[in-house]
């Protein structure tokens, strides 16, 4: 799992031990950026502000990346487990996007937000990062065939948006062909076939199965090409939901320029198209229950 870590720079030796501790156990880290904690002068000025906000998108960006946090919270001014207003924003931003939220120490109980910090519901660790494992054992599993970081990444956030937090086994399987598809119809079957394949490997431990496949579509005859995404997702109940997205326009002209993008369309999928035709797919599925 992609795990970021949140926290007051106060405690950026402590984040360093707890990273160390979760990379150990085959876990990507993403931690504040050291410089942080010595960049601000003790005046309030708009050079200060300017900094920290930069540091701020420097830590939403890191949080895009996972999926999960886990908030470093020791004693601090007097205030056992403190989450300061920093990392209370970051908690936000997590919950908005489904993410998992693990606060390494019991909340603060004498603070202004203790109700909305309660609301989100995080998983108190007690200090043990052995919850952290537990925790993820226990989410359903999520079999896709062999596909970048950005797509693994991108699924398993279009599971949670769904509402659907899930762990993910990446299981290679042949490509059914390097040419982008001309049409949502051909990408869908495209990925129909990948996930037949996918199928055939015996992952039957597999709570979901998913496919997600690049292409072109033309919603007109003669018009301008976008960029698609189709994803298919298969429950234990074997019925197939279809879920895709469109993006933004890619380029004028026929279907031979296909082969020129292959390279960025094929190699570099678009994060948010995926995250969106997954979610599409899982939010069918969970409403047909």
């Amino acid at each position: 799992m992609n795990i970021t870590l949140c926290g007051s720079m106060k405690f950026i030796d402590k984040m360093d031990k707890v990273a160390a501790q979760l990379e150990a156990r085959g876990h990507t880290v993403y931690k504040p950026d050291r410089a942080e904690g010595t960049a601000y002068d003790r005046e309030q000025s708009h050079a200060n502000a300017q900094l920290k906000r930069g540091y701020m998108n420097k830590r939403f960006d890191k949080i895009d990346l996972a999926g999960g946090i886990v908030v470093v919270n020791p004693p601090k001014n007097g205030i056992d487990g403190y989450i300061g207003g920093n990392s209370f924003l970051e908690m936000a931003y997590a919950f908005k996007h489904g993410l998992d939220i693990f606060t390494l120490y019991p909340l603060p109980k004498e603070i202004g937000y203790i109700d909305e910090l309660c609301g989100m519901n995080p998983i108190v660790l007690d200090g043990d990062l052995e919850k952290v494992e537990s925790h993820i054992t226990g989410l359903p599993l999520v079999c896709i065939g062999a596909v970048s970081l950005v797509k693994r990444l991108a699924i398993e956030r279009g599971f949670r948006r769904a509402g659907l937090p899930v762990r993910t086994e990446v299981v290679e399987v042949s490509p059914s062909g390097t040419e982008l598809s001309m049409s949502l119809e051909l990408t869908r079957q495209r990925a129909a076939s990948c996930l037949s394949n996918l199928k055939k490997l015996g992952k039957t431990a597999a709570d979901y199965v998913v496919d997600v496949e690049s292409g072109l579509f033309r919603p007109f005859e003669d018009s301008i090409a976008y960029p698609c995404e189709v994803a298919l997702v298969e429950g234990k109940d074997g019925v197939q939901r279809v879920g895709f997205s469109t993006g933004a326009t890619l380029y004028d002209g026929d279907s031979s320029m296909a082969k020129q993008v292959n390279s960025t369309m094929l190699h570099r999928a678009d994060q948010q198209l995926v995250e969106d035709a997954i979610y599409k797919a899982v939010a069918q599925a969970r409403s047909d229950r």
